[in-house]
């Protein structure tokens, strides 16, 4: 694993253990805030009564028993999904409400005349606004019921049983026995109002059926004297076999119409043949099949032909004047003439049957134009007939079924199926379903107790002070010097160094002693150390004094008070506030030794800050303030200045042009991320050298629980542990 995600994971973990930490210290005050809110809960909720809730169960059904067919008059599917959906909304109807209030009297009942609550006083000032004073008593019961009635439909609730035709009625009342009253009362009134509703439908439906029977019975006996009427008009027994027997017989007139029409055009063809060959070219007429194949002439055409057989057969042996040549010339002529006799005859004939055919013809389209209009005739009676007849049979069985349904409906008025039945009554509950108090009182501590923490967590997220040496390193990106704990016992004395009692201090000033020595291995170029920070308040005084005091031990060392501002040195050491100092040495109003002060203990020199002048800046952006510090290294070893906060003044950058290196104190959890940020940027803008950073007032037992240094802190105690 690479560094930067061993790092990543170190810093997760640090939040993690620093949040837990933060709440671990607040513990003791966030379960006791808990356990007040809990107590507090407790009280509000034993003030509240307590709610009993008891469940009817109906089974709906789905196909009401009936000995009567008329669902449709209903208007009532039972097959449809949606039935039970319109039955569960029906149960929770405001009608329901409204019978089941009347029924049990509830708006007298205590439990609702006197019920109290907000939800119960907004309702009532809500109705109070649209105003029932002044107005008649019965729009105030009309507002009070409506109240009453949003109240009880806010306490019933109607569950169906999944994959069944079961429903729950629940209702929940602070009166146990209420419950169930109301709950059985909603399913009796459900089937109450069900029947009612069923038997006044079918109270319509009998008086519908009755007034429309008149109206039937009237409309059925005009129909009757119509039809009898139309039959004896025109004589009518059985019009059925009278239009199949002219059917017949125009079936028949035309199919003999048909066949004389076809003879008659044979005829006439063979008429218009003979015409055009002239009825006197017998020649030509002897060629036509139609004249040849008559039967008229086939006998006298085969005596012809023996007659000419025998002429030619003759004419071979004899001339023409031989007497049996004479005797068949004469039979052959007198059979030619026989033939032309016969043709003539026929056509005689031919003509005389073509009139005889076209006079037929006439007669039988006479006959079909008479059939055809007494078929005319007989039809348009029929369609009167028929039409007579259907509306005669339509209004009898239109009656007959109305006459079926009523005696029905008359017979079964009195039935009642009913819609639903009860597979479970409701009882009185022995337990109240809420409020259930140990869970109300279990949650509200647990949820306080959560919000607090989660207040603590928030916080300590906002939270950007600098706690540790950790966020020196990582946010400040500054070398750490020396962390300055913080004082169990209150605030220090000036001399808590040398105090045997307060050994963790006076190592951990040691130890930062140490780390200024070491950040600059050669003294000659880190003699005059700036000592800072952002505000006042920090401890820079204090951690200036004691650095003092460390390096007193083994070097010869001067401590200035540069702080021209609020000078505190000479309050610590007790030195008068006319003492002269570096304003006056400055200045060069006094000489050295008269400007410094000897501490016996420590053996430090102490320069106060001497008269405060009125521009302490620019005396210290002076030369002689550079001349001064450069007179005084050549006498020290080290030469600590206590200077102004950065964010205060800009004495502090003034100084550092002068210091060899600065010190930057910083307040453990107290001073802002932003503000070091910006203090030590000031310092690094003018080129200061600064050596570090020093954590002041760090609590070591909060820092080491949060942030894991538990060796880092206990060895400024190592000394005072026993084995």
């Amino acid at each position: 694993m690479d560094t930067r995600n061993t790092f990543l994971e170190k810093s997760n973990t640090l939040d993690y253990k620093r949040y837990v930490y933060a709440c671990m210290e607040y513990k003791w005050r966030l379960v006791f805030i808990s356990l007040l809110i809990s107590v507090l809960t407790a009280f509000v909720v034993m003030q509240i009564k307590p709610t009993y809730e008891s469940t009817a169960t109906l089974l709906i059904e789905p196909e009401q028993k009936s000995m009567m067919s008329v669902d449709e008059m209903y208007g009532f599917n039972n097959t449809k999904r949606e039935f039970y959906s319109t039955q569960f909304e029906i149960l929770q109807s405001k009608y329901i409400a409204e019978a089941v209030i009347d029924k049990l009297n509830l708006i007298e009942h205590p439990e609702f005349k006197g019920e109290v609550g907000v939800l119960s006083g907004i309702k009532t000032y809500i109705y109070s606004l649209v105003g029932t004073k002044g107005k008649d008593a019965a729009l105030e019961h009309e507002y009070k019921m409506a109240q009453l009635v949003s109240d009880f439909r806010q306490r019933l609730s109607v569950r169906p049983v999944r994959g069944t035709q079961l429903v729950h009625i629940t209702y929940q009342a602070a009166d146990r026995k209420l419950a169930a009253a109301v709950a059985n009362a909603i399913g009796e009134v459900y089937i109450e109002t069900q029947l009612e509703a069923k038997m006044g439908i079918t109270r319509k439906a009998s008086a519908w059926m009755s007034e429309k029977m008149a109206g039937l019975t009237s409309e059925l006996e005009r129909s009757e004297i119509a039809f009898e009427s139309f039959r004896q008009k025109n004589n009518i027994v059985d019009i059925e076999s009278a239009v199949v027997r002219i059917d017949n017989e125009l079936e028949k007139t035309q199919e003999t119409l048909s066949i004389a029409e076809s003879d008659k055009n044979k005829v006439d063809s063979i008429l218009d043949l003979i015409n055009k060959m002239g009825q006197s070219d017998f020649e030509s007429l002897k060629s036509l099949p139609e004249i040849i194949s008559h039967s008229s002439i086939s006998k006298g055409r085969a005596e012809l032909e023996s007659a000419q057989l025998k002429f030619a057969e003759l004419g071979k042996k004899y001339g023409p004047k031989h007497p049996r040549m004479i005797a068949a010339t004469e039979e052959l002529e007198m059979r030619v003439e026989q033939v032309n006799s016969q043709i003539k005859s026929l056509i005689s004939g031919i003509k005389k049957e073509s009139y005889t055919a076209a006079q037929r013809v006439n007669r039988y389209r006479a006959e079909l134009a008479e059939i055809r209009n007494k078929y005319s005739e007989i039809t348009k009676l029929d369609t009167q007939y028929t039409a007579l007849k259907i509306e005669l049979d339509t209004n009898r069985n239109l009656y007959n079924t109305f006459l079926e349904r009523s005696r029905e409906t008359e017979a079964t008025s009195d039935y009642k199926a009913s819609p639903a039945r009860f597979t479970g009554m409701a009882d009185a509950s022995l337990y109240p379903v809420k409020p259930n108090r140990k869970l109300i009182v279990a949650a509200s501590f647990v949820i306080s107790l959560m919000f607090f923490v989660g207040l603590v967590i928030l916080f300590e997220m906002l939270d950007d002070t600098i706690k540790s040496p950790a966020d020196i390193e990582s946010k400040l990106s500054m070398r750490m010097l020396g962390m300055i704990p913080l004082s169990k016992s209150g605030e220090l004395d000036v001399r808590a160094f040398f105090d045997k009692e307060q050994k963790q201090f006076s190592e951990a000033v040691r130890t930062l002693r140490t780390g200024v020595v070491l950040s600059q291995m050669d003294a000659d170029n880190n003699k005059v150390i700036e000592v800072t920070s952002s505000i006042p308040g920090e401890g820079k005084t204090t951690t200036s004094i004691n650095l003092a005091f460390s390096l007193g031990q083994i070097e010869n060392v001067l401590l200035i008070d540069a702080d021209m501002r609020k000078p505190s040195i000479c309050k610590r050491f007790d030195i008068p506030a006319y003492h002269p100092g570096l304003s006056n040495f400055i200045v060069g109003t006094e000489k050295l030794e008269n400007c410094l002060y000897q501490d016996e203990q420590s053996g430090i020199d102490v320069m106060p800050c001497g008269q405060l002048p009125p521009n302490p800046l620019e005396l210290l952006s002076s030369n002689k303030f550079n001349q001064v510090i450069e007179s005084l290294k050549n006498r020290y070893d080290r030469i600590i200045i206590d200077t102004a906060p950065v964010q205060a003044v800009s004495d502090s950058l003034m100084i550092s042009k002068s210091a060899d290196s600065v010190i930057y104190v910083v307040k453990s959890d107290d001073t802002h991320i932003s503000m070091v940020k910006n203090g030590i940027g000031r310092l690094l803008q003018d080129k200061a050298k600064l050596a570090g950073v020093v954590l002041n007032h760090v609590d070591t037992d909060k820092v080491s629980k949060s942030q894991g240094y538990h060796g880092y802190y206990d060895y400024y105690s190592y000394g005072d542990k026993t084995s």
